[in-house]
């Protein structure tokens, strides 16, 4: 039996904690790097995805939630060293959105089809940051909170763009953009 699976899921998570300690190294804006960490994280679990199984891919996202857990409740000075400059500072003392990305990225894998989870990683990894880029970037009435009209129009034709080249079925498609 093939157990090269063990390696990829134990390269999977190493090399996530190894962005996260690159992309504190980089000399971009603190929301910058934060964009960039979840469009390369996301990717990273797409492309996982596709080489280990479906059940692999679940161990390994709950693992990863557990890890984030255990250091973040246990070994609070190497939690804050290796994530802290990602942080907001009304993260600090929580477990960031980073860590509910994964916690959504292992419901939806529990509980959808490999396609439709893909697609949910992408909207996340890609649709959220541009919404935020663009909603920072141009004038437009608040919607909600700190939502504006311009990033949730920018959240949804992400979603929908990337729905259009990920998704198989029109309905699919369609329902894709209203994730935002």
């Amino acid at each position: 039996m093939n157990y090269n699976w063990i390696y990829y899921a134990i390269g999977t998570v190493i090399t996530v904690a190894l962005i996260q300690i690159v992309l504190t190294k980089v000399n971009f804006s603190k929301e910058a790097r934060r964009r960039l960490q979840h469009a390369v994280t996301g990717q990273l679990l797409i492309g996982i995805s596709y080489v280990l199984p479906q059940a692999v891919c679940k161990a390994t996202l709950l693992a990863g939630i557990i890890l984030v857990i255990y250091v973040f409740h246990f070994h609070t000075d190497l939690y804050q060293q290796t994530f802290g400059p990602l942080l907001r500072e009304s993260e600090r003392d929580r477990l960031p959105g980073a860590f509910w990305f994964l916690v959504g990225t292992f419901c939806t894998a529990i509980c959808f089809d490999i396609e439709i989870g893909r697609y949910a990683v992408l909207c996340l990894s890609y649709s959220d940051p541009i919404a935020a880029w663009v909603g920072s970037s141009i004038k437009s009435p608040r919607i909600i909170g700190t939502a504006s009209l311009a990033g949730c129009i920018a959240c949804f034709g992400t979603a929908t763009l990337i729905g259009v080249l990920t998704l198989k079925s029109k309905w699919e498609i369609m329902a894709g953009g209203f994730t935002c």
